[in-house]
């Protein structure tokens, strides 16, 4: 996973190409594996703080 280039390389060795939003979700779980976060936390550190 390359955080400059929001390249993500599969087990086997594939790029798996992704959107942005995909990527930065990702690289966030990534950051703090084995962590468990609700679903107001995952809004707020990925998209930001966003009001429904």
């Amino acid at each position: 996973m390359d955080p400059f280039t929001r390249t993500f390389i599969s087990e086997k060795g594939k790029s798996v190409y992704i959107t942005a939003k995909e990527f930065d979700l990702l690289y966030f779980l990534y950051s703090y594996k084995g962590q468990v976060f609700t679903k107001e936390q995952l809004y707020d550190n990925v998209w930001g703080h966003l009001i429904f």
